[in-house]
């Protein structure tokens, strides 16, 4: 029979790279003290529903922010998942966004493309989903990254949902599983997602 599992997507708070407007992706750095108390609000947020679980990927940001909505909400903190890990942008981590089209003008040496890590991805909530089968309202918050989002949302299945431009740090994107693929979704983030949260709780 088939199954539907609902996603939380949390983008993970931010770091001083961040803020800074320098590319991460692998590069493992921690949260800033606005990226915990992003992460605190995110947790007020999803307070509105009734979240099952919580995951995250391996990568520090995201399991700190993971760790700081699981307290607050007492939410069973799963095991770390590589495959949730931000996008890798090869040479170019470690340079600012500003100038990385100047720079590399056809994409930096050992980047990962978006097809590949929307593959990965995807197949982890898969199989986060199979482990939720026998549940009959599964809703699962994944603490992940800007570049895993933006390649979810960007999937083919999704088109035409509005998920209102890139992920910010703490925001909140939904999107549902049923039978293996993608069947719906939309971004709430900051005062508009605890107004739109409230009014469905």
């Amino acid at each position: 029979m088939p199954n539907t599992t609902l996603f939380t997507l949390v983008r993970h708070g931010e770091t001083d790279w961040n803020r800074a407007g320098i590319i991460q992706g692998s590069t493992d750095i921690p949260l800033n003290e606005l990226g915990r108390d992003q992460a605190r609000r995110a947790a007020g947020v999803l307070g509105f529903h009734d979240c099952t679980s919580i995951v995250s990927s391996t990568m520090d940001r995201a399991k700190e922010t993971a760790a700081i909505i699981a307290g607050e909400l007492s939410l069973p903190l799963g095991a770390a998942v590589a495959e949730l890990c931000e996008q890798t942008f090869g040479e170019a981590e470690g340079s600012d966004w500003a100038s990385f089209a100047e720079r590399f003008p056809d994409g930096p040496a050992g980047q990962e493309s978006a097809h590949e890590v929307r593959g990965r991805a995807l197949d982890s909530l898969r199989a986060i989903a199979d482990t939720h089968a026998e549940e009959t309202t599964a809703n699962v918050v994944v603490v992940t990254h800007g570049g895993v989002i933006k390649a979810l949302t960007g999937h083919p299945d999704l088109a035409g949902h509005d998920f209102g431009g890139p992920a910010a740090n703490g925001s909140i994107t939904r999107l549902a599983l049923h039978d293996g693929r993608l069947c719906g979704g939309h971004q709430l983030s900051g005062a508009t997602a605890c107004d739109a949260m409230a009014a469905t709780a």
